[in-house]
């Protein structure tokens, strides 16, 4: 072969290669090195790069609608370090909300990126499954409209009562449409109705395919008994150890995918969630207030840890049960939500007998009070304190006591002129309690204050000294020890409390509860008990009954928590009867940045 012939073959060749890496760059380089929230044909501002660290596998359109059902979560992202960890020392802490808030609004960015590119319509949106990826069952659906439209939202479920629907404020030509409620591991059917105000209707239907639970939550068997379904309170039943909502039929319908946050939350507090990380007692910890969405919207920082409750003054300024000094669980402190500073405190060690010993639950002179419950109202507040089998009612922040509801064994002559005096028939003292909740006025007297709590009974009979006499020479056995809600009512001119209402003696041990646990008012006047029950015979197992009674005992739901595990260990704390919707879904926040108060 002559050289000439030699030249032309290679000159044949180098054309080839040169069009095959044009080829290959112009296919694969723009899903290589640029990860977008659509692929190239499907977006005009995918055009732009986004350096979110995200890799998106777009799914085709489903039903007219673009969904990214791959979302934010199958990669990782820097605060993934921190999500499957306790951390409580301030310099892991402040990194992981860093960058959490850098990356929300990167996400922000490429959202509102889409949304504003007019690509997408009511009949065509883009919708993002998880935008966060911090809550697996919700989505977003973005998309602009030639004209005002109204949207509701429909997700069905199992049945109507498991159905959930929402219709979003006013006519825009914008929509930021939540979509919560979806089933794990489901491919959801969810309907969008857009109505113009010349009252012209019209539906898109999209399919969203969700993945199955993640092993936290994998093996949990939560089985339910609808006894009465026209008297049940609809809503979903919020727990407070994970951070999850099921429905009447026992499937979960929403979770926050921190596992390792601490095990309480604020679910009401402007139709967000206020949840903590960090240190349980005295160190630092970080109070998130998040959305539904799962998206970050304030960070508040504590000295003081937190546990068992938070709450507000009237959905303001936070007040937090906190530590500080050498004994625990007795210090309350009050969160500025609008510069973040601490500017109140109080110290139950000034305010109470902390060397009362006879509190019914096991003395412990470090955690002597083991405060588990804070309610405010009107310049006041009531505070459980368990291990002395105490609700009280003080000023605040000054701690001046109203008075006590407490068995009155122990107390000191000085606290006398605070204790309670029961009157009326079968009344009972409650014992290392949880849940003080304050009731409507019921009987329109203003010297009275209505409260129901959960009484968990423990050391219920260990000062009857008859009662334990006759055991002791034969004449009688032990009675079963057991747990109620009970409804009391306080007339706080004459120093009196009477017992209105209670349920659960009559299950006696079966529904004993010896910690945690909950009584909750329902809007429709029934109540929702969670009956957080210890097993030992179970190596420590813990089951929850939770059920619904309306004001006569009459069961109208049930619920039992259990789970695959060696010993079926289920466990919520407490439970909230709540909707997955509040009017909080008409203003996501996009685009606004985390309000984020940290030291340094």
């Amino acid at each position: 072969m002559n050289k000439q012939m030699v030249k032309k073959i290679l000159k044949v060749l180098g054309v080839v290669v040169c069009v095959a890496a044009v080829v290959f760059w112009a296919i694969f380089l723009p899903s290589v090195y640029v990860p977008l929230w659509m692929n190239r044909s499907a977006s005009p501002a995918g055009d732009e790069a986004y350096e979110n660290g995200y890799a998106i596998d777009v799914a085709d359109a489903r039903d007219g609608a673009h969904v990214i059902d791959q979302p934010v979560s199958g990669a990782v992202a820097d605060d993934m370090t921190f999500e499957g960890m306790w951390i409580d020392d301030a310099q892991s802490l402040f990194a992981f909300i860093r960058s959490k808030v850098e990356r929300q609004a990167r996400v922000d960015e490429m959202l509102l990126r889409e949304l504003n590119s007019g690509y997408f319509t009511f009949d065509d949106p883009l919708v993002v499954v998880d935008p966060y990826g911090t809550a697996p069952l919700s989505a977003l659906a973005l998309f602009q409209s030639e004209e005002p439209m109204m949207i509701c939202v429909h997700v069905p479920g199992r049945t109507e009562l498991a159905d959930v629907d929402f219709t979003f404020d006013g006519y825009n030509t914008s929509h930021q449409i939540p979509i919560f409620g979806l089933y794990p591991g489901t491919l959801n059917v969810v309907t969008l109705t857009g109505r113009t105000q010349a009252g012209v209707a019209r539906s898109v239907r999209i399919e969203l395919q969700t993945d199955l639970l993640p092993p936290e939550l994998a093996g949990d068997i939560i089985l339910t008994d609808l006894v009465a379904p026209e008297s049940i309170q609809p809503g979903f039943n919020f727990t407070f150890a994970y951070k999850t909502a099921f429905d009447v039929h026992g499937d979960y319908r929403w979770f926050y995918n921190d596992f390792w946050l601490r095990g309480f939350a604020m679910y009401d507090y402007n139709g967000h969630m206020i949840f903590a990380k960090g240190s349980y007692h005295e160190g630092d910890v970080l109070l998130m207030e998040v959305n539904m969405l799962g998206k970050v919207l304030s960070v508040f920082h504590s000295p003081y840890g937190m546990h068992h409750d938070v709450t507000s003054r009237n959905g303001g300024n936070l007040i937090v049960n906190g530590s500080h000094g050498a004994t625990v669980e007795d210090f309350i402190y009050e969160i500025d939500v609008h510069t973040g500073e601490i500017v109140n405190r109080l110290d139950l060690r000034r305010v109470l007998q902390r060397t009362r010993t006879e509190g019914f639950p096991k003395f412990d002179p470090v955690d002597w009070f083991h405060h588990n419950a804070t309610v405010y109202e009107d310049g006041m507040i009531i505070i459980s304190g368990r291990r002395q089998s105490t609700v009280a009612k003080l000023t605040w922040p000054y701690g001046e006591i109203q008075w006590i509801l407490s068995d009155p064994v122990g107390w000191n002559p000085m606290f006398h002129q605070y204790l309670l005096t029961p009157v009326g028939a079968d009344f009972e003292w409650s014992y290392g309690q949880h849940t003080p909740q304050i009731l409507p006025d019921l009987d329109n007297n203003p010297d009275t204050i209505d409260i129901l709590l959960f009484d968990n009974g423990n050391g219920r009979f260990d000062h009857d000294h008859e009662l334990l006499r006759r055991v002791a020479i034969g004449e009688i056995y032990m009675p079963e020890l057991y747990s109620r809600m009970v409804h009391y009512r306080i007339n706080e001119r004459e120093m009196t409390i009477e017992q209105i209402w209670q349920f659960g003696k009559e299950l006696g041990y079966t529904y004993f509860s010896e910690g945690w646990s909950s009584a909750v008012l329902l809007e429709n006047g029934n109540r929702l008990g969670a009956f957080d029950r210890y097993i030992a015979a179970y190596g420590g197992s813990v089951n929850a009954n939770i059920v619904e009674v309306d004001t006569q005992g009459n069961i109208i739901w049930e619920a039992f928590g259990t789970s695959t595990s060696w010993n079926g260990s289920f466990h919520v704390y407490r439970v909230a009867r709540l909707p997955l919707y509040t009017q909080a879904a008409n203003d996501l926040r996009i685009g606004v940045p985390a309000r984020v108060f940290l030291p340094w």
